[in-house]
């Protein structure tokens, strides 16, 4: 299995360098320089008036829910199909969990959204799952009708477009992911996006302890907060990738049209692209036939003991982790259950190449060959 690493090398080095070099300083309260003018070159990028920078995608999300000042009782709907973070920040802020069905492009089905909407409801977050962009039209429309918060989750989706904006500028607030496997990476580390004045207040207080931006010292707390700053390095390594963003971007498209292209024709369910949007290919979704879905788990390792990277993101329902049986916490959503009773995950970042792909699909048709004949 080839090693998965993004493109980090002495562009990035020479920065971290540089800024040691010039400031000496790893890190500060609010953001020294380097976080500071990463968080500014991003706002730019994604088209928002605020960008926050903070320790992780997880950690943006938290501070983003948080902000919301939810009470117990409080339902915020995020997709079944997703990483936990997407749920598991709800939960951190004692709010509930409502679970949404996704459609054929793996994102919140708006039609299933608006019917699991009560008066209870306070936010939605909708993820941009494997780099594809949620239908944001119908979600905000339906977010306007009853009144409702939308937290983008596009920790998947750096640069993604839906018409000429991008993900991260389309809801009320944008996080982003810059983990080590993530379309652009700070090793760790994330940012929230958000052009509304009072939102960014109060997302810049769950950042830092709840220090008011407009205190003369910061040992003054106007509520509670976290301490999620992003390190003088992590910005540094940022501001490089940022500016590397769409040629990596492009890197994993054209990965994605080899799959498309050799792996066309074998007895898979592809993934597709819908019109009007910039897919950025964060990994490639595949679908084994309804017939084999009891066969997912020895598919995968037998690709695997064939040398082909591959993975399951993700393998069930998020309601039916131990998270949330746990809690008395489920959910509806037939395709989301189909889907991950079949899923499998082809890797596009920019260590993978055409002859990886050629690998792939015969390791691929070997195995789908054997379980045929095994009926």
């Amino acid at each position: 299995m080839p090693p998965l690493l993004s493109s980090v090398g002495q562009d990035e080095s020479n920065a971290v360098k540089n800024m040691i070099d010039e400031t000496g300083i790893m890190s500060a309260f609010r953001g020294g320089p380097s976080v500071r003018e990463f968080e500014s070159r991003f706002a730019e990028y994604v088209g928002t008036k605020y960008a926050i920078a903070t320790t992780s995608g997880t950690t943006a999300l938290h501070a983003s829910v948080a902000a919301l000042d939810l009470k117990p009782g409080d339902e915020v709907l995020v997709p079944a199909l997703t990483f936990v973070s997407t749920a598991s920040v709800v939960l951190q802020e004692n709010a509930t969990v409502v679970f949404v069905d996704v459609g054929e492009d793996y994102c919140m089905d708006p039609k299933d959204l608006e019917a699991k909407i009560t008066p209870h409801a306070k936010a939605i977050i909708p993820v941009h799952l494997y780099g594809q962009p949620a239908d944001m039209t119908s979600i905000m429309n339906i977010a306007k009708k009853h009144d409702l918060v939308v937290i983008e989750d596009a920790c998947q989706s750096h640069g993604a477009q839906l018409g000429e904006k991008k993900t991260g500028s389309l809801g009320d607030i944008g996080c982003f992911s810059f983990f080590q496997t993530k379309n652009m990476t700070t090793g760790e580390g994330g940012m929230i996006t958000t052009s509304d004045d009072t939102l960014y207040e109060k997302l810049r207080l769950m950042r830092e302890h709840g220090s008011p931006s407009n205190s003369s010292t910061w040992y003054n707390y106007a509520t509670l907060g976290f301490n999620y700053n992003m390190t003088e390095m992590q910005g540094a390594v940022g501001i490089v990738q940022l500016r590397k963003l769409d040629s990596m971007n492009a890197g994993r498209i054209k990965n994605a049209r080899y799959y498309d292209e050799y792996l066309s024709g074998l007895n898979l369910t592809l993934p597709l692209e819908k019109k009007g949007v910039t897919h950025v290919r964060h990994n490639y979704p595949v679908l084994l036939p309804k017939e084999m879905a009891a066969k997912r788990d020895f598919f995968v390792e037998a690709l695997r003991a064939e040398g082909v990277p591959v993975d399951v993101a993700y393998p069930k329902a998020m309601y039916d982790t131990q998270l949330f049986i746990d809690r008395g916490i489920t959910g509806e959503c037939p395709h989301v259950e189909d889907i991950t009773s079949r899923l499998f995950t082809l890797f596009t970042d920019l260590s993978i190449n055409e002859d990886t792909i050629k690998t792939t699909r015969l390791a691929i048709e070997k195995v789908l060959t054997f379980l045929e004949s095994e009926g």
